[in-house]
């Protein structure tokens, strides 16, 4: 940026000032996401600039592109559901545009993760659509997807779990986690394939809960901890997103355990959910979505394991419940939320 101020017109400097911007913010998203998207804005400007010197250059083009991924984020970090749909929309729009082998897959990702925000807004019938029109997308330009395969169906059912199509998405947790477990036998030490077990295992687990299975749910979701907790780290799956799994499974695997009777055990697990998030670096306000929403339903998943009629546990069942509100009240100051 400095030498680009001495020498605005050098093509060379500029083209290293976008890239050096846009590396910024891919690396800076794991800490703060707010910084990433301020580099991304300073990456897609001068992206936009090559694109207007160099037309026919196309690395230009997909650079520019590209610009618009850590936006996205951002708005899901804050817990700005709409305003997140609207990114992935102009995301997918934007990949939609570059030739499929390089924006076939980010097209696909942002219709799902739009279809996700839809969810979190109600709007059931855009999120449906927004899934069936991914899964179209990966059959029609990447047949041959693999791993990718299995991860569209997994947040594909994500989608349904927002939904609260449970027995839809209960069909689709038993079939994929067979699929799933019929590929670690080929290849056991495949870590991305364990979390996808894990994932299919805690998403069957909470479709069975939420039908009144508790018995089945609690086995599922037990082992979905352990899968989680044992999977060696893959680099297919965001740091944020392989912990906000890890800790819905384990805050599910204490739902289903005080719904089978064990009160003391879900009690017991959720406190520890409960450390974990409170020992969290990350700021609460500017990750709503990553550490906040799981922040508030522990707290009050805790206090419901408390009985009122007890005056020791009354005390802590009000200070968890004042806590989550508290935390609901600050965030819905700052943005519109909506809560399930």
């Amino acid at each position: 940026e400095a030498a680009l101020k001495e020498d605005p017109a050098n093509l060379t400097l500029l083209e290293a000032a976008a890239q050096a911007a846009q590396s910024l913010a891919y690396w800076t998203g794991q800490v703060d996401i707010r910084r990433a998207a301020q580099a991304e804005l300073i990456a897609r400007a001068r992206f936009q600039t090559l694109m207007e010197l160099e037309p026919t250059n196309p690395a230009h083009r997909l650079g520019f592109v590209g610009a618009h991924d850590m936006e996205c984020w951002a708005r899901v970090a804050e817990g700005r559901w709409a305003e997140a749909a609207q990114a992935f929309h102009r995301f997918a729009a934007l990949n939609d545009t570059l030739p499929p082998n390089q924006g076939a897959y980010q097209s696909v990702r942002s219709r799902l993760k739009e279809g996700r925000m839809r969810a979190e807004t109600g709007d059931r019938d855009g999120a449906d659509a927004l899934v069936a029109a991914a899964e179209a997308r990966l059959k029609q330009y990447m047949p041959e997807a693999g791993l990718l395969e299995s991860w569209v169906q997994i947040e594909a059912m994500k989608v349904l779990r927002l939904t609260h199509e449970w027995s839809e998405l209960e069909r689709r947790a038993r079939e994929s986690l067979s699929k799933i477990n019929t590929e670690l036998k080929s290849t056991p030490d495949d870590v991305t394939r364990g979390v996808f077990q894990a994932q299919a295992q805690m998403l069957l687990g909470e479709a069975l809960l939420a039908q009144g299975n508790g018995g089945e749910a609690a086995r599922q979701l037990g082992e979905a901890v352990t899968g989680f907790q044992q999977t060696p780290p893959s680099s297919f799956f965001l740091t944020d997103e392989r912990l906000d799994d890890t800790v819905n499974a384990r805050r599910s695997w204490a739902d289903a355990l005080a719904a089978t009777g064990n009160t003391a055990r879900a009690r017991s697990l959720l406190q520890d959910v409960l450390s974990d998030l409170d020992n969290d670096a990350r700021d609460v306000g500017n990750n709503w979505y990553y550490v906040g929403t799981p922040l508030v339903h522990t707290l009050a998943d805790l206090a419901v394991t408390l009985d009122p009629t007890k005056p020791d546990e009354a005390v802590r069942r009000t200070a968890l419940l004042d806590r989550a509100a508290g935390l609901l009240e600050k965030q819905q100051a700052k943005t519109p939320l909506s809560v399930d």
